[in-house]
């Protein structure tokens, strides 16, 4: 079995026996050591003093007031991000109870990169035993904002922030950033398509985050991210589902939809609504999936029997960001008793 995303915080958690991820000392104690959090030279003795009780107690509890005296601004403003959400680990106890309740009331409270990183963390348990390379880059796309790249009738998707990177200095670090300051424009590079017969270089790279997937229809990066989009609802629900691409939706009994990004839900309603549709706005959608239940008992009875569609689209600038909480608390799943 294989060892990928290291640095994710997964090893620092224990299983219960639920299969699900207790929260740990441990990894609490991670976030103390992050650069938002370390005391440096010019942090007060306030500040100083509660990160080295924290350290010695992760659990210990911290007031409003304890971070009000804090000199600092963006100190204050760190620690009381990082209190309620540790606050929320320790009163969930684990990852997954923490990420499902977040989403339980209108209107996310924790900051972007904390969701994100319980995304790649769950994802983490859920490819444990997994030696597909594909799926695992399929599964970055639910935790990283995605470029989507489309060529000779091929929709690429490479990571945002490391296209940037390279686009602006061609990979050549602050080489590339000399050449453009003194006029001269560093040879464009291409980023590497992830292949099937070629897979093994993932693992190389596997925290790098630029390998390029292919999701168009009928290639294995898009059939690589139907499995993990079923493994995420087999963790965190424990729901069966069989998720397949479709070219398109011919179904006079279309009963339910979920969009998995802003845009594609807006398209899909507008669809399912009969409302007109621009050109410009379908060329954005990337990909379709029909989603059916294997135990219909767990569906709710109205649509039972009944598939669900589900969308995948970019925004006008191109990117795409996937919302995997879409798929958890938008299944039509039956009411529990």
């Amino acid at each position: 079995m294989k060892n990928f995303w290291k640095n994710c915080g997964h090893s620092l958690l224990a299983l219960d026996a639920n299969g699900q991820m207790r929260v740990t000392d441990s990894f609490i104690n991670s976030y103390l050591d992050r650069p938002e959090i370390i005391p440096v030279s010019e942090s007060c003795e306030s500040e100083r003093t509660l990160h080295y009780e924290l350290k010695k107690n992760p659990r210990k509890p911290v007031s409003a007031s304890c971070i009000s005296e804090l000199k600092n601004p963006e100190g204050r403003e760190n620690y009381r991000h990082l209190i309620d959400f540790r606050n929320r680990l320790i009163r969930l106890n684990t990852i997954e109870a923490c990420y499902l309740n977040t989403f339980k009331n209108k209107g996310v409270d924790i900051p972007p990169v904390f969701l994100n990183e319980m995304v790649q963390i769950i994802l983490r348990q859920v490819l444990n035993c997994s030696e597909d390379a594909m799926q695992l880059r399929a599964a970055e796309i639910f935790f990283r904002e995605q470029q989507v790249i489309i060529e000779d009738g091929s929709i690429m998707l490479g990571d945002a922030s490391i296209v940037k990177l390279l686009s602006s200095t061609a990979g050549l670090g602050s080489l590339g950033e000399l050449l453009l300051r003194t006029g001269n424009q560093p040879k464009k590079i291409e980023l590497d398509v992830l292949r099937r017969e070629a897979s093994e270089i993932y693992w190389e790279r596997d925290e790098k985050f630029d390998m390029v997937l292919d999701i168009t229809f009928g290639r294995a990066g898009v059939d690589a991210l139907c499995r993990v989009m079923e493994g995420w609802i087999k963790h965190m629900l424990g729901v069966d589902a069989v998720i397949q691409p479709v070219q398109k939706i011919s179904d006079e009994r279309w009963t339910w939809h979920i969009g998995l990004d802003v845009e594609s839900t807006s398209l899909l309603n507008d669809l399912y609504e009969d409302n007109s549709v621009t050109d410009e706005r379908m060329a954005d959608l990337l990909s379709l999936f029909c989603l059916e239940f294997t135990n219909p008992t767990l569906v709710d009875p109205r649509i039972s029997g009944r598939p669900v569609y589900l969308g995948l689209c970019r925004r006008r600038d191109g990117l795409l960001r996937f919302k995997p909480q879409n798929l958890l608390v938008n299944l039509p799943l039956a009411s529990k008793s």
